[in-house]
């Protein structure tokens, strides 16, 4: 087989180019090509017979650090063996080297490449040594350098099958495809971490007791009596005046038993001997004492309980009749007049705003109360504009206008402010004169604080409004 420079430097460029992630290089990047002698030994019965000859002396001892070579003659066969230990292409190491050459390497310089660069590589003396009684011999290979802006690396070229192999190590690689490729890597390991950290744990889910539906039932009859004993009386009325009909069952109990857990406390029960009992009797506490809410244990709950066919208390809820107490009707001298809500919306703050103390910026009074703000009012979407019944209410008040019309005017922003404002109620608004001028004024305000937060956006519009007591 003949190799070219042509060859060469196609082989080369076709391995470089082939990785995704390097530049591409042309023809002319590639230079400085030469063979590389590799040196190796073989048994000797492999090269020539031997004449006849006395026996030679047994061999001296050898260090145990050789012994591995040995080894690996005596499994090698005829060999060769590598002798060499020297990295002269730097990140191929020389066992990758050793391996190529195996398959790749020539057993001699090519025909027409005799004045081609040759450089041959030094034994190693440790290896020879354990290869005693062995022929040295070369095997060739080609080397070439790929040159990218200044930066050289070295590749090793041999043949096989008739093709020509590269070996190599290292590439010129393009920086920005290594940038992307490390940051669509790094994206998707930190989705796959946030799926995993997302994934609910097994361990972490709550455990369900088959037995929690059945204990549901003793829980609730053990517990306080409800707010629904008013209404299940009449069923344990007659649960109590049932209990004699049942004597059998009390009997077959012993005393020492604990009572069993009562029905479901939402709906009354009627066993069978109360649903037969008179309608007179059936409302008629019984003597032995007063009658135990729904749901709740007592000296005579077995009897009331209804048994099924096998003896076991039957706990299905049973419908009855629910008896509701309505409201008291109110009395007939509490709807005479307005409510006094509506008495104290009437109310004026004319008087307050052209008297001198409503002239006058005075320091609000304590808060009382009444007049701290409610839950949820800090904000003028939260108030709700619903005065109180008595006591002094508070109105909001515009500094004085020389016109009516201009007092008007504030008047209706104000009121349309309110409304954009306030969420509920009904806010009432006039305009007064005043030894000053005229004046504008909304009311009324349930407390001086709630007035005060409207106040403040009014004041941020420019509008210098403050709160007046009347």
């Amino acid at each position: 087989m003949t190799v070219t420079l042509a060859d060469i430097e196609r082989v080369v460029r076709e391995w470089h180019n082939r990785h995704p992630l390097a530049r591409r290089v042309r023809g002319e990047a590639i230079h400085s090509v030469g063979w590389v002698g590799l040196p190796y030994m073989r048994a000797s019965q492999a090269a020539e017979p031997s004449l006849d000859a006395p026996a030679a002396p047994p061999a001296p001892p050898r260090p145990k650090s050789l012994g591995w070579h040995r080894w690996r003659r005596g499994n090698g066969g005829a060999g060769p063996w590598r002798v060499f230990s020297e990295t002269f292409i730097d990140g191929i190491a020389p066992r990758a080297v050793d391996a190529f050459a195996g398959h790749c390497a020539w057993v001699h310089v090519l025909e027409g490449t005799e004045d081609w660069p040759l450089r041959r590589i030094q034994v190693d003396e440790r290896l020879a040594e354990a290869c005693h009684g062995a022929w040295p011999t070369e095997r060739w290979l080609l080397t070439a350098a790929i040159e990218y802006r200044g930066d050289k690396i070295r590749v090793l070229i041999g043949e096989s099958q008739g093709k020509l192999k590269v070996l190599g190590r290292h590439r010129h690689w393009d920086r920005l495809k290594l940038t992307g490729t490390g940051l669509l890597i790094a994206g998707a390991g930190a989705l796959g971490m946030a799926a995993i950290l997302d994934r609910p744990s097994p361990s972490n889910e709550p455990v369900r007791s088959p037995q929690a539906p059945a204990s549901a039932p003793s829980a609730r009859s053990s517990g306080s009596p409800t707010p629904l004993a008013p209404a299940s009386a009449p069923a344990t009325a007659a649960s109590a005046s049932a209990a004699p009909s049942a004597p059998s069952v009390q009997s077959a109990a012993p005393a020492s038993d604990p009572p069993e857990p009562g029905p479901i406390p939402s709906a009354p029960v009627f066993p069978p001997a109360a649903a037969s009992a008179a309608p007179g009797t059936a409302n008629t506490p019984s003597s032995g004492g007063p009658p135990h809410p729904v749901g709740t244990s007592s000296p005579g709950s077995k009897a009331s309980v209804p048994l099924r066919a096998d003896g076991e208390p039957d706990i299905r809820p049973r419908l009855g009749p629910v008896h509701r107490v309505r409201p008291p009707k109110p009395a007939a001298s509490e709807l005479v007049g307005p409510p006094p809500a509506e008495k104290a919306s009437r109310r004026s703050p004319k008087s307050a705003i052209q008297s001198e103390a409503g002239e006058r910026e005075s320091a609000p009074p304590a808060l009382t109360g009444r007049d701290r703000p409610r839950s949820g009012a800090d904000k003028p979407e939260h108030i709700r504009a619903a005065p109180t019944a008595a006591g002094p209410q508070v109105a909001l008040v515009s500094p004085a206008f020389a016109k009516k019309a201009e007092a008007e005017e504030r008047l209706s922003q104000m009121q349309a402010h309110l409304q954009a404002t306030v969420r509920e109620g009904d806010l009432q608004g006039e305009v007064f004169e005043t030894p000053q001028g005229w004046r504008a004024a909304v009311w009324p305000f349930a407390t001086r604080a709630e007035a005060q937060i409207v106040n403040a956006t009014m004041v941020a519009r420019g509008w210098k409004t403050r709160a007046v007591d009347f």
